[in-house]
Parts: structure tokens; C-alpha cells; sequence
């Protein structure tokens, strides 16, 4: 399935980060809506008290609700998220929703955090798309152990990848 993505940002996010959302369009050509929200609520419902840190299983679930009918839901926040087995993650792709978080994304360089955040966008998206992790270091799915490893992908998907969506 494809469709609208609906990007739901954060009210806490920096309009910076905003700008790297075009990367849905740009990499995918998927239209997409983008919405500022006050998450606040959702966040902490979501956020593990002893870790200090936000679930993004339990964000996304609670937010399964403003997933468009045809289409995808896109989650851009600032805090730090989780997921069960890790210490942080960068985002998570769960059904027909993702959430990506700029915390861990920060750099001194204006130009690398938003790159750091379209590649993030990026390779949730390619999973809501029904991608997998690419061994390939160059290919946006690349698993993403590090900010480095972030930091040397490419913002879209290989070749291979790319056909693997296309069909």
C-alpha cells in the first residue's frame, strides 16, 4: 500500500529539523500532510520513569488512532526513545506508523542534524514500505548501530532496495 504520509511533529521539535521531512517526497514520491501537535500527553503516557526515556513501542500504539485511513503516520519527536532489547534507538516503524526522534541526532553542523534526520525518516519509512535491513553500508536501510553508522549511509535506498519497493 501507498499513500499520504502524515508527518505529525512534535511541538518540542526545532524548525530546523521540520525541513528534512521533504525527504518523504524527495526519496519515496509520496505526498505528504505535515501536522505540529502537542504529543506531550502520549509522551508521557510512553515514557519508561526508571529509564527516563520514551517507549516508542507503547508511542506508537497510543498513537495508532491518527494513522490516516490510506496512508502512513510519521512521528518526528525530540525525546529520547527505546525499544525493548536496546538502549536507545534513532526510530521505529511498527504497522503503518513510525516514529523518528532527533535527540541522539544532534550536531554542531546545522546541515549533518538534518541530514541525520532525513536519513532517520528515510529508513523508517522504507519499513512502513515493507523494507528490511540492508547489508549494503551505502543503502539508507543500513541498521544503524551508531551515529556513525547513520552519519555514512545514504539517504535513500540501493538499488536493490529500491526495486524491492517498486516491484
Amino acid at each position: 500500500m501507498r499513500g499520504r504520509v502524515l508527518v505529525v511533529v512534535d511541538e518540542r521539535v526545532e524548525g530546523e529539523a521540520l525541513s528534512a521531512v521533504s525527504v518523504v517526497e524527495e526519496v519515496y514520491g509520496l505526498p505528504l500532510r505535515v501536522e505540529r501537535s502537542d504529543l506531550a500527553d502520549h509522551i508521557a503516557a510512553s515514557t519508561n520513569r526508571r529509564r527516563g526515556q520514551v517507549d516508542a513501542l507503547q508511542l506508537l500504539k497510543r498513537t495508532e488512532s491518527m494513522v490516516p485511513e490510506r496512508g502512513f503516520l510519521l512521528i518526528l519527536v525530540l525525546s529520547d526513545i527505546f525499544v525493548d532489547g536496546f538502549n536507545f534507538c534513532f526510530g521505529l516503524a511498527y504497522r503503518r506508523s513510525a516514529v523518528v526522534s532527533t535527540f541522539r541526532l544532534r550536531h554542531p553542523d546545522p546541515r549533518m542534524f538534518v541530514e541525520r534526520v532525513r536519513k532517520e525518516i528515510a529508513h523508517e519509512l522504507g519499513h512502513l514500505l515493507g523494507l528490511r535491513h540492508c547489508p549494503r553500508r551505502e543503502c539508507v536501510m543500513y541498521f544503524s548501530n551508531s551515529i556513525e553508522d547513520t552519519d555514512e549511509k545514504g539517504v535513500a535506498p540501493c538499488d536493490r532496495c529500491r526495486t524491492l519497493i517498486l516491484g
